[in-house]
C-alpha cells in the first residue's frame, strides 16, 4: 500500500478571497494613517516657516538699530576730534592740528543726514531734530576760532575758547546724543526679547514636529508589523483548514467502499 503523500496547502478561494480582503483593508488603514499624519506634520511644519521668517526679520532689524548706535558714536568722536584740533591750532598756529580736524568736521554733516536715513522710530528722529542745530552752531564755533587765529587775533581766539562756549555745545550734543543712543539701545533690547521669544517658539514647535514623526514611524511601523501578523494566521489557518478536509476524505471514502464489500461476501456464500 502506497504510503498518503501529505500535499501542499492551497487556501480555498474562499479563504483566499477573504485574506485579500483583510489585507486590503489593513493596507488602506495604514496607507490612510500616514496621509492623515503627513498631512498633519505639514501644518504643523508651515507655522515653523512664519517663526523663521519672524527670526530673520528680528535679527535683521537688531542690526540695524547696532549700525544706527555705531553711527551715532562715530559722530560725536568726529566733533571730539574736530574740537582737540582747534585747541591745538589756537594754542600753537601750527596748521597740522588743523588736518583731522578738518577731515572729521567735513564729514560731520553728512554723517548726521545719513543717522537721520537710518533711524526709524518717531522718537529718536525727534531727537536728532533737535541735535542738529547743535551740531550747526558747534561745527561753526569749530570753524571761527582757527580764522581768528589766522588773522592773528590770539587772544580773542583764546579768550573765545575760555568762554566755554563750544564746551557747552559739546556738553550738550553729548547729552541729547546720549539719550539718542538710549532710545536705540531700548529697540536693540526690544528685538533682542522678540528675537528670544521666537527661537523658543521655534525650538518648540521643531520638538513637537520631531516627536510627532517619531510618532508616525512607530505607527506605521506597528501597522506593518500587524498586517505581517494577520498574513501568518491567515496562513495558519489555510493549512488547518486543509489538514482536516485531508483527514475526512479517506474516511468518506472506506465508509463508501463498505455496502460493496457486504454485497460481494453474500454473493460468495450464495454459491
Amino acid at each position: 500500500m502506497p504510503k498518503n503523500v501529505r500535499e501542499p496547502a492551497i487556501p480555498s478561494a474562499a479563504m483566499a478571497e477573504e485574506e485579500g480582503v483583510v489585507s486590503l483593508r489593513t493596507s488602506f488603514k495604514s496607507y490612510a494613517s500616514l496621509a492623515g499624519a503627513i498631512l498633519l506634520a505639514a501644518l504643523l511644519v508651515a507655522p515653523s516657516f512664519w517663526v523663521f521668517t519672524q527670526v530673520k526679520e528680528a535679527a535683521r532689524t537688531r542690526r540695524h538699530a547696532y549700525e544706527v548706535i555705531v553711527r551715532a558714536q562715530t559722530l560725536l568722536s568726529a566733533l571730539s576730534e574736530a574740537e582737540t584740533s582747534q585747541r591745538g591750532f589756537a594754542l600753537t598756529g601750527d596748521e597740522a592740528y588743523l588736518a583731522p580736524g578738518d577731515a572729521a568736521r567735513a564729514g560731520v554733516r553728512q554723517q548726521l543726514d545719513q543717522l537721520g536715513a537710518l533711524t526709524r522710530t518717531e522718537a529718536a528722529r525727534a531727537q536728532l531734530a533737535v541735535l542738529k542745530p547743535l551740531v550747526d552752531a558747534k561745527l561753526a564755533e569749530l570753524a571761527r576760532v582757527p580764522e581768528l587765529r589766522r588773522g592773528h587775533q590770539v587772544g580773542v581766539a583764546v579768550t573765545a575758547m575760555a568762554e566755554g562756549q563750544g564746551r557747552r555745545l559739546m556738553e550738550s550734543i553729548r547729552a541729547e546724543m546720549g539719550d539718542f543712543i538710549r532710545i536705540e539701545e531700548g529697540e536693540v533690547a526690544k528685538y533682542e526679547a522678540a528675537l528670544q521669544s521666537n527661537l523658543a517658539a521655534l525650538f518648540v514647535i521643531l520638538a513637537v514636529v520631531g516627536a510627532f514623526a517619531l510618532l508616525v514611524a512607530f505607527f506605521f511601523v506597528y501597522a506593518m508589523h500587524r498586517q505581517t501578523q494577520q498574513r501568518i494566521r491567515n496562513l495558519v489557518h489555510a493549512e488547518t483548514q486543509h489538514l482536516l478536509e485531508s483527514r475526512r476524505t479517506p474516511t468518506t471514502s472506506s465508509s463508501a467502499s463498505t455496502p460493496s464489500c457486504r454485497k460481494a461476501k453474500n454473493s460468495s456464500r450464495s454459491r
